[in-house]
């Protein structure tokens, strides 16, 4: 997520934006680990004591290896911009999201699951601070 502001805006304005930016980015990352680490009803296969996700729903994670490695980093950029990203540095992360037709996997979404659930808390942390006009 980011923003990019006009070069004229007041200073003020320029660290609230960057303020909004960056508590959005903490409270998804947040969100989606409580979405990876306690989804919705599962309806895949069991395995022992494991019950697997089914396509369409969020990984049931083994491990806590893709909840741990899910990392934000902000900056700002030459252009002015402002960035948050949320990210795992686990290449497997982005088959489970997107699938994997060459392995035969599909998807098992659990960032736009995140977002769509919670897109207005988000959109409200990005204007916090701010007049509507």
């Amino acid at each position: 997520m980011g923003f990019t502001y006009n070069r004229h805006f007041p200073r003020e304005i320029k660290r609230q934006i960057q303020k909004n930016t960056q508590a959005t980015a903490e409270e998804y990352r947040r969100d989606l680990r409580i979405t990876l680490d306690v989804p919705p009803g599962r309806s895949g296969k069991m395995y022992k004591e494991h019950q697997a996700s089914a396509p369409g729903e969020p990984p049931a994670p083994r491990t806590r290896a893709l909840i741990d490695s899910i990392e934000v980093s902000h900056g700002v950029m030459k252009d002015k911009s402002v960035s948050s990203y949320v990210f795992s540095p686990l290449p497997y992360s982005v088959y489970l999201e997107l699938g994997a037709p060459k392995i035969n996997l599909d998807p098992r979404p659990a960032w736009v699951i995140t977002i769509y659930k919670w897109k207005e808390k988000y959109a409200d942390m990005m204007t916090k601070g701010f007049r509507r006009i």
